[in-house]
């Protein structure tokens, strides 16, 4: 909807964000927000996440990107 204008910035955080349907999510989701959105990709492939989040435009350095490196399979990274 080209009326939607948030008062706050949306943020949008995809576990596994680095393939499958959640890369598809994520990149949807920044479709919709027009890039005006804070986007953190979990997972444990970096160089995919480094490549997915230089194709979602940024119209602006006040919307971040981020890529946050955890293997969710091991049960330790889940107390961290």
């Amino acid at each position: 909807n080209a009326a939607w204008a948030p008062a706050h910035t949306p943020v949008g955080i995809f576990v596994g964000g680095t393939s499958g349907i959640r890369q598809g999510i994520a990149e949807a989701f920044a479709r919709h927000t027009h890039g005006h959105a804070h986007i953190v990709l979990v997972g444990r492939n970096e160089a995919a996440a480094r490549a997915i989040l230089a194709r979602i435009p940024v119209s602006d350095e006040s919307y971040a990107r981020e890529f946050v490196h955890c293997d969710l399979s091991l049960i330790v990274n889940l107390n961290a």
